[in-house]
């Protein structure tokens, strides 16, 4: 026999009518859930204990099923915990009275732990909310966040739960507005990481995150000065250093003659008895347009006075300084020539590095 002592606990529960059970319940021995839940109510905030067979006596006399009893108990705690937390503190008393009272009504682990995700968790996750609001987590805020979560009870597992998701929330919005440049430099860095600390969560980036991050770090430096040099293939001039090679195509822009075609089909039809309109028959048209041209294939080189191409057929050298910009495409990039044809680089890799790269060489030619 299990009882409860509610020492300095006010019963949540209150008084009522007792609820006769229906004729047609009574007929046909249907299960009478919400009498049953009044009386064993009633036995709760009368009694300073309550006997498991006294709930084993209403579940037999209101022929309640275990799942019809699990019905009645479980939201019997469920006030009773809505009481207790009301005040959002759960005291040794109430903790005790709560324990004696779950065993009591036979309330699972499963059954407690969705109740608390429900009624508990909310309050904490509300605080959380508040506290983080601005992005910072001070000393007396969290000691204030400590204070709430031993009076709830909350363990260290629910208590990464619902602080981990919030504080994530922060560090990836400021993730994304520090890398929305697609640059991030130390001083961003810096900063993020003292986002963290003040937030009090240790930012574990998930494997393309961190990926990003060293690629747009690489990207920063490349742009304030420190290109990385690489060994060249080809004979380079005095004091010139190469940074980028690949394997190229050059493509030129060429005019052509095409034609469009769109057929020569002619067709009438009757506007009315005896009258025709005919159409005039389509013609083919001949249109003169720059269409872009393979000139050759090879390999391409950004050093820091040209570009150059070696190619099957054709070898270029293009002096930084004679250049006006460039254009980035998926697979490549234009060279913009202040006079003749303006080459297009194609190549494969990583088109975006080489573009900064080759930005970062162009802006110091």
């Amino acid at each position: 026999m299990t009882a409860i002592v509610r020492t300095e606990v006010a019963t949540p529960f209150k008084r009522k009518p007792p609820q006769p059970r229906s004729l047609w319940k009574r007929l046909f021995k249907r299960p009478s859930r919400d009498a049953a839940a009044v009386e064993l109510e009633n036995l709760l905030a009368s009694s300073p204990s309550v006997s498991a067979s006294e709930i084993s006596r209403i579940a037999t006399a209101h022929r309640l099923s275990p799942p019809h009893l699990r019905a009645v108990c479980v939201p019997l705690w469920r006030r009773a915990i809505i009481a207790v937390v009301k005040d959002n503190a759960i005291t040794d008393a109430e903790a005790s009275y709560l324990n004696e009272l779950r065993r009591t009504l036979q309330v699972s682990d499963d059954e407690a732990r969705d109740v608390e995700r429900t009624v508990v968790h909310p309050r904490y996750k509300t605080r959380i909310d508040q506290i983080l609001a601005d992005g910072f987590l001070s000393e007396s805020e969290e000691k204030d966040l400590d204070s709430l979560r031993d009076a709830l009870r909350i363990t260290p597992a629910d208590h990464h739960s619902l602080y981990a998701p919030k504080a994530s929330e922060l560090l990836t919005s400021q993730l994304n507005e520090i890398v929305g440049d697609q640059r991030l430099s130390p001083q961003e860095l810096i900063a993020f990481a003292d986002k963290a600390r003040a937030i009090r969560i240790d930012p574990h980036l998930e494997g393309n995150t961190d990926a990003l991050i060293r690629r747009y770090g690489e990207f920063w430096k490349i742009e304030n000065g420190a290109i990385p040099a690489i060994d060249a293939e080809i004979q380079l001039q005095r004091g010139e250093t190469c940074h980028f090679q690949s394997p190229a195509a050059w493509y030129e822009p060429r005019t052509k003659t095409v034609t469009t075609d769109l057929g020569s089909i002619g067709y009438s039809f009757r506007i009315a008895r005896g009258v025709y309109y005919r159409s005039p028959r389509i013609r083919a048209t001949r249109v003169r347009q720059d269409v872009l041209t393979l000139i050759a294939q090879g390999s391409v080189y950004f050093t820091n006075k040209r570009v150059i191409f070696t190619g099957t057929s054709r070898n270029y050298a293009l002096k930084l300084s004679s250049l006006l910009g460039y254009q980035v495409f998926e697979d490549g990039i234009k060279l913009e020539k202040a006079s003749g044809r303006s080459p297009v680089l194609q190549f494969a890799g990583d088109v975006e590095r080489a573009a900064v790269i080759f930005g970062a060489l162009l802006a110091r030619a």
